[in-house]
């Protein structure tokens, strides 16, 4: 039989419409784009991201929780709504490159021999990063009111030899401090949401805390970077060390960093010169740990960012001081309260269900 001819009234698969959402103007910072997370980049050290697709139409996979009725549970102005959209779009493919970073990075560590327990926590925070990935697109979903969701990943090329002062220069600059800043970003945002006149709001409070396991697992990652130096300049690495300390470092380089990133916060600011101060030349093995390392050091706390400046510090000195191969998989997990099944099971509705129950009481 003949082809029916096509007519108005046979349906039409219809492409699906894809918005490429840019980042914010303020994450790029010397040409650069700043990510939350560790950035991944080729062997060039060019970043590599992908974008953040807006859509109704395309198939939802890392968004999958933001339902219609968390959507409808927001009672923010719809400026504020964009404006943190803005923010959870920005980190959402930040984090979701961090997954391929922590990848790359366990095989960089495996090329130059590497004791397991390093490889083991860079596994470990692959997989942080993917439900730090899933968890801020399913909040720019949320707070959007559209399907959010990462284009592919960039094709990139990598070379892994056993060169461990190219290896220290990478973590020195992608987790010593492009992530350690990050994760104290993340953790004054907090702040800001708790002083902010929106603090009581139930919505912020539930942003908050979604934020708050994503620094502090963040902060744990900055404990693997430190401790993955220290490895190095235990390891006949003086070339590698002197190599990031003159560059990486560098004081006004570590001062100039926090500045871009910090926005002059003066606790975040105070909060990241604590960590430098305390831990290149501990790291470096530039000067001899003071005390046993089991000993607390404290910056004075009141804030997220400084509880996190003394997780950071202390998990690397309690880190160093075990003996050889009996570091744990994440320094900080001591600090970490609830597991991941008590933070992640609850929605925004019963979030704001809770809510109400203990105001009325």
């Amino acid at each position: 039989p003949d082809e029916p001819m096509p007519d108005e009234t046979m349906p039409v698969d219809e492409e699906p419409i894809l918005e490429q959402l840019p980042p914010p103007q303020e994450y790029v910072i010397d040409g650069a784009i700043a990510v939350d997370g560790r950035p991944f980049t080729d062997y060039e050290g060019t970043t590599k991201m992908a974008d953040a697709l807006q859509s109704d139409m395309q198939p939802i996979r890392w968004s999958a929780s933001a339902g219609g009725e968390e959507k409808a549970a927001i009672q923010l102005s719809q400026s504020r709504r964009s404006e943190l959209a803005d923010e959870w779009k920005h980190r959402a493919v930040g984090e979701h490159s961090s997954i391929a970073s922590f990848a790359a990075f366990a095989i960089a560590l495996m090329t130059n021999q590497a004791p397991p327990d390093l490889v083991q926590a860079s596994l470990v925070a692959a997989m942080d990063e993917l439900r730090h990935a899933q968890t801020s697109f399913e909040m720019a979903s949320l707070l959007s009111g559209s399907t959010i969701e990462p284009s592919a990943l960039p094709a990139s090329q990598h070379d892994f030899q056993e060169n461990l002062t190219t290896l220290a220069a990478g973590v020195a600059k992608e987790g010593c401090v492009d992530e350690t800043l990050s994760a104290l970003v993340l953790a004054a945002s907090v702040d800001q949401i708790q002083q902010g006149d929106d603090a009581a709001d139930p919505t912020m409070k539930f942003l908050a805390e979604k934020t708050t396991q994503i620094a502090k697992e963040e902060g744990s990652h900055s404990v693997l970077a430190w401790r993955t130096i220290h490895w190095v300049c235990s390891m006949d690495g003086e070339e590698a060390c002197a190599e990031v300390l003159n560059k990486w470092f560098e004081l006004s380089h570590l001062e100039a960093s926090g500045e871009a990133r910090l926005e002059s916060s003066d606790s975040s600011i105070n909060a990241w010169t604590f960590i430098y101060q305390q831990l290149v030349p501990l790291v470096t093995k530039s000067e001899a740990m003071v005390g046993s390392g089991n000993e607390i050091l404290r910056l004075e706390e009141g804030s997220l960012v400084a509880s996190l400046a003394n997780d950071i510090v202390n998990g690397v000195r309690l880190a160093i001081a075990a003996p050889l191969g009996m570091q744990t998989t994440s320094s900080m997990e001591m600090n970490c309260s609830g597991t991941l099944e008590e933070n992640e099971a609850s929605s925004l509705p019963n979030y704001l269900a809770a809510a109400s129950t203990v105001e009325s009481l």
